[in-house]
């Protein structure tokens, strides 16, 4: 239920937003949501897969950001933004097809694979579409990119710090019964602790290179996405914060 409802605020967000910055914004809310904040299983595979970000499970599977992208290259098209570089996606489902179909072994999890890279490559061509609108917009789009990102970041931190005091929300030990080694580790709403963690370092590396920009807001906003980004990481226990010592 708590899901749905941050779901529910996350899509109110963006239905708020898009009017300052259009797609952009759309585009962004799409990404950010699908991908660092509830990146969950819409049709396909087991339970225990449906908490895993970024490996492929053991039967073919529609995520939420198969989705957000899919809405991303849809949108971006009916747009009239037709520099869409599909050819990339086009010769790779030629080859994963008539290598799955013809070559490979017909099982589950090669069509989980196959559907896995063609929406990595989907997910290619959709960020295209997001670099473009962001170019577009100039200082604007920087600042777009940064407050979202931003704003994922300070969510997942709130998250973390409610499970770190003990609060039953996204309780990492319910949702990944099989791994002994997270008690006491936080994993914010993405189910595992070492999800949390990558997905806060990624982010802020993303927006690393917006601390040089010209406008003071972006500047701003990055440098706390970037600070805020180190509670998760050093709650969640992971490799990325052990690996240095």
């Amino acid at each position: 239920m708590l899901m749905f409802a941050l779901a529910a605020m996350c899509l109110i967000g963006v239905l708020i937003a898009a009017p300052y910055n259009g797609r952009l914004n759309i585009y962004l809310g799409l990404v950010a949501t699908s991908t660092m904040l509830l990146p969950r299983v819409v049709v396909g595979s087991s339970h225990l897969d449906s908490f895993r970000v970024g490996i492929t499970g053991s039967q073919p599977r529609v995520m939420t950001y198969t989705v957000g992208i899919i809405a991303i290259l849809l949108i971006s098209w009916t747009a009239g933004n037709r520099r869409l570089q599909v050819w990339p996606f086009l010769v790779l489902s030629f080859f994963l097809l008539t290598w799955a179909l013809f070559v490979w072994a017909n099982t589950p999890p090669l069509w989980a694979g196959v559907v896995h890279l063609l929406t990595a490559a989907g997910a290619w061509i959709a960020g295209g579409a997001i670099a473009h609108e962001v170019a577009r917009r100039g200082t604007y789009g920087d600042r777009a990119v940064a407050c979202w990102i931003a704003g994922i970041i300070l969510i997942q931190t709130v998250i973390s710090l409610l499970q770190f005091v003990g609060f039953p929300i996204f309780d990492a030990n319910q949702l990944v019964v099989a791994d002994d080694g997270i008690d006491g580790r936080v994993g914010g709403t993405l189910g595992h602790p070492s999800y949390i963690g990558k997905v806060c370092f990624l982010a802020a590396f993303f927006v690393l290179p917006l601390v040089a920009s010209p406008d003071r807001v972006t500047r701003r906003v990055s440098m706390f996405a970037i600070g805020v980004s180190f509670i998760p990481l050093i709650l969640s226990g992971g490799v990325l914060m052990l690996s240095p010592w």
